[in-house]
C-alpha cells in the first residue's frame, strides 16, 4: 500500500509531540514496530501510549472530531497494557488531545477525497463531539 506521510506531516507531529512533551513534562519515544505512534514516559516509567492526528481544517470549522475505527482499533489494543490518547492540531495552531475512554460518538461511512493508490481515504470513522478534547498551549 502507498504510504502518503510526507516529510512535512512527519515535521508536524514531532512538533506536537514535542509541545504535549514540554506542557505536561513527559518525554516520547517513537514507536515504529508498534501500530500507535508513541510512547510517553517520565523518568523511565512509562505513562502511556499516544496516537497523533493532525487536521488540515481549522479548530472552528467543525464541531466534532473524527478518527478512523482502524486507529481506534489500534488505540484499544494498546490501552490494554497502558493508557492511551489522541493527541490534535490543527491548521489554525490549536493543540489538544481526548483519552480513548472519551472518545464516544457516531460511526459513520467518511474520510476524504479518494486519492491514486489509497485504499483507506473513505472507511468507517468515529465523530466525537470536541466538547471532549482538552486544548493545551
Amino acid at each position: 500500500m502507498k504510504k502518503f506521510e510526507s516529510n512535512q506531516d512527519i515535521t508536524a507531529e514531532k512538533k506536537l509531540l514535542h509541545d504535549f512533551c514540554t506542557y505536561y513534562k513527559y518525554e516520547g519515544t517513537k514507536l515504529p514496530q508498534w501500530e500507535i505512534d508513541y510512547l510517553v514516559h517520565r523518568q523511565g516509567k512509562a505513562i502511556g501510549f499516544v496516537e497523533i492526528k493532525n487536521y488540515t481544517s481549522t479548530f472552528d470549522k467543525y464541531d466534532r472530531g473524527m478518527l478512523s475505527l482502524i486507529k481506534l482499533n489500534k488505540m484499544i489494543s494498546s490501552h490494554k497494557y497502558l493508557p492511551t490518547l489522541l493527541l490534535m492540531s490543527w491548521a489554525c495552531g490549536t493543540k489538544g488531545w481526548i483519552g480513548l475512554d472519551d472518545i464516544k460518538g457516531e460511526i459513520k461511512w467518511g474520510g476524504r477525497k479518494p486519492r491514486d493508490g489509497s485504499a483507506n481515504d473513505m472507511e468507517f470513522v468515529i465523530y466525537f463531539p470536541k466538547t471532549s478534547v482538552l486544548l493545551f498551549k
